[in-house]
């Protein structure tokens, strides 16, 4: 009798979501911070990302990367499809404009950390389905291998020597199979790196870093009360036929943008269901298309001028804002013709050290049924001396990322798109 192949990670369910369907929205982000934890300790027989063995080849990539970040004929390429394809993306486009301004050379982290002082080519992404792919499901290029080798020439050509990232998550995406194949036999170029998750004397700043990232899931569960009110709201817009839409007019909105990329794929959502704006549009995006407002309406004025003025009571507007050392971030998502419709308003707000500036007189956004506030412990966090504003921007995006995709989840559970823990609304793009 043939033995039968063991069903790979990324396909099976997790057991502590087994009754999510069920559940009342604060435990629903419970379940989710618990799903969280099992990255920094473990899940079943495999190791979290405190492993030695990890950590040895992250302190093994992070001189590969400087020496190719310095080098003007060497680039970085980080690939992937779908979600894997996204964030490769958020940490290869150069769009945080406070980033940009800052000057760092240490952590090796992405092309938007060191951007200021190393060459502007020096790290690219690839996605399969181009720049579309951010925004909705491409699935057809995804099983391109032939694509993604022609993809990987583009990017790479004229270069002598190339650090190639290929993020698939079960370790079986064509397009990224492809470009790995490539790499390996152009090894005199290529660099080849996988990473997946199917079966020294630098470890120190390496563990520090993922230290770190647990401290912000830390800061960001202490806020699960609040965090689940909202995702509630979220829920009872989507029940009620209404939408979600994420408003921001900082770097942190394009977290919201992704999150909202997300939910068609994964729950079978309309595209309408969930949306992100950003104030500046495309330009604070930062793909590689440029504007492609033919295709995707993401500004500010998009928002005001199509979708506000059709807004019920029965959708939702959450504000995204982020607050600095010096006191709450620039928060211009004050328009009276937004706050005056009949949507209803939430703020979340993530500040790397104490809010010093909140004040039960000073609302976030007026008239916000719900206000979010989110500490993370700055002493705490591993911050480079020097370029301490750049480190703060990494944990505050990797704050929202958490935040907007408990939201989104919780929504859709409570819409009726899960059973048990299984999405049930799931089709072929």
């Amino acid at each position: 009798m043939e033995s039968q192949m063991p069903e790979p990670v990324t396909e099976r369910v997790n057991p502590r979501t087994q009754m999510i369907d069920v559940a009342f929205p604060e435990d629903m982000v419970r379940m989710l911070e618990e799903c969280d934890a099992e990255m920094f300790d473990g899940w079943e027989n495999s190791k979290g990302i405190f492993d030695e063995k990890t950590r040895q080849t992250l302190c093994h990539l992070v001189p590969l990367m400087r020496n190719h970040m310095q080098d003007p004929e060497a680039t970085i390429v980080i690939s992937g499809c779908g979600t894997s394809g996204r964030l490769a993306f958020l940490v290869a486009v150069p769009h945080r404009t406070s980033v940009l301004n800052s000057q760092t050379s240490v952590f090796c982290y992405s092309q938007r950390t060191v951007n200021a002082i190393w060459k502007p080519s020096s790290v690219e992404y690839l996605i399969a389905g181009g720049d579309k792919a951010l925004f909705t499901s491409q699935e057809a290029q995804e099983d391109e291998p032939i694509v993604g080798i022609e993809d990987l020439k583009k990017v790479s050509e004229g270069k002598k020597s190339v650090l190639y990232l290929g993020v698939t998550c079960g370790l079986s995406a064509p397009y990224v199979a492809g470009q790995l194949h490539h790499c390996m036999q152009h090894l005199d170029i290529f660099t080849p790196v996988l990473i997946g998750f199917n079966p020294l004397h630098l470890a120190r700043q390496v563990t520090s870093m993922l230290c770190s990232y647990r401290e912000v899931r830390v800061a960001v569960n202490k806020e699960r009360k609040k965090l689940s009110e909202i995702a509630e709201k979220a829920g009872q817009s989507l029940l009620k036929g209404g939408s979600i839409t994420y408003l921001s007019d900082e770097d942190v909105g394009i977290v919201g943008m992704i999150d909202a990329s997300e939910c068609p794929p994964t729950f079978g959502a309309d595209s309408t269901d969930v949306r992100c704006f950003l104030k500046k549009g495309f330009e604070l995006f930062g793909n590689k298309n440029g504007d492609m407002s033919d295709f995707m309406k993401i500004s500010l004025e998009n928002f005001k001028e199509d979708i506000l003025p059709s807004l019920t009571t029965n959708d939702l507007i959450i504000h995204l804002s982020k607050c600095d050392h010096q006191g709450r971030g620039s928060s211009t998502l004050t328009d009276p013709d937004i706050l005056k419709s009949a949507a209803t308003n939430v703020s979340i707000e993530v500040a790397c050290g104490e809010l010093t500036s909140k004040s039960p007189s000073s609302p976030m956004i007026p008239n916000a049924s719900l206000e979010l506030s989110v500490s993370l412990p700055a002493e705490d966090l591993f911050i480079v001396e020097h370029h301490e504003r750049v480190f703060r921007a990494i944990y505050v995006e990797m704050a929202f990322k958490w935040i907007c995709n408990a939201v989104t989840t919780v929504a859709h559970v409570i819409k009726g798109k899960i059973f048990s823990n299984n999405m049930i609304d799931v089709c072929v793009s």
